[in-house]
């Protein structure tokens, strides 16, 4: 068995039937996505004998983590590229710095994490996609601090809700930060408009995938509109950017229906210069898991009402 998916999995269960189950598939299994209950120490220590896993999703479970425990029996899986962070992680402080497996690729940050983490942490040297989620405890400069550390080579950023300690504004430096980036997934939250000026949105910069979330809370559906995005790409200074995914959140579909159209052409019109396709605009429903959203609308054609 190469893939072992519980997330769908709601009833109690015996933590040791799936630790036996893990032991059980150890030898082939590369995938497994944890169920939100039943998943103890000792499903841990048997995920650790799991030689041949890509990708380890914990982002549904409930049980306290220890992070000390979590990558005593991680740390040395020779294939891991994927991690997801259980949402109930904590570490008691006494260890500041901790051995990544040597292969990560992509990194799903949440739970008790503290600020002594992010900023102790040595980045793995293979890692080029981080998302940051959930995170009740961390401030902004910690996260600054770590992508400094990762700015050479992260080409994929996830920063979203819920991170109650970060400022409105944030992240309006992102781009400069991290002048790699490819896709770029974000909560409207912690950035505003000034995102998209001259001064944060430097000329060349490779963005072709731009994600905006929203926690829904009021006011920061009015923070960034269509036109802002539109400027910066008209000036050349998004030039690369092709796709806009807007969360249904932020009100687009009611409120900026004109400016929606005219940046869909924009991104649609690049495109086609290049012989590319598809681009444009696409409004998407909230998905709080923190994983892929289906797609729910594009605005492609759009007639606006009279």
């Amino acid at each position: 068995m190469k893939r072992i998916d519980l997330s769908c999995i709601v009833h109690e269960s015996r933590p040791s039937l799936l630790a036996r189950l893990l032991r059980r598939t150890q030898g082939s299994l590369k995938e497994f996505v944890a169920p939100q209950t039943a998943f103890g120490y000792i499903a841990l220590v048997a995920v650790g004998k799991c030689q041949q896993l890509r990708l380890l999703d914990l982002s549904l479970v409930s049980q306290s983590i220890e992070l000390e425990a979590l990558f005593r029996h991680i740390q040395d899986l020779p294939h891991l590229v994927t991690l997801y962070f259980p949402p109930s992680s904590i570490s008691d402080g006494s260890k500041l710095t901790f051995n990544w497996p040597p292969r990560l690729k992509c990194i799903s940050l949440a739970g008790g994490i503290e600020n002594s983490f992010l900023t102790n942490t040595c980045v793995p040297s293979t890692l080029h996609e981080l998302r940051i989620a959930h995170c009740p405890f961390v401030k902004d400069s910690s996260i600054k601090h770590l992508l400094n550390k990762a700015s050479h080579q992260l080409t994929v950023l996830s920063i979203n809700y819920h991170i109650p300690c970060l400022g409105f504004n944030a992240f309006d430096k992102v781009l400069i930060i991290c002048p790699h980036l490819e896709k770029l997934t974000i909560a409207v939250d912690y950035v505003s408009a000034h995102l998209f000026e001259e001064e944060n949105s430097p000329a060349g910069h490779p963005l072709r995938w731009l994600n905006l979330d929203s926690s829904g809370n009021p006011g920061v559906e009015i923070k960034i509109t269509p036109d802002d995005i539109f400027i910066a790409v008209a000036e050349e200074r998004l030039s690369e950017l092709r796709v806009v995914r807007a969360g249904k959140k932020l009100g687009w579909g009611e409120k900026s229906k004109r400016m929606v159209v005219d940046l869909n052409e924009l991104l649609e019109t690049r495109a086609e210069e290049k012989g590319e396709t598809g681009a444009g605009v696409w409004i998407f429903e909230n998905d709080y898991s923190g994983q892929c959203e289906a797609f729910k609308g594009r605005w492609n054609g759009f007639e606006e009402e009279e």
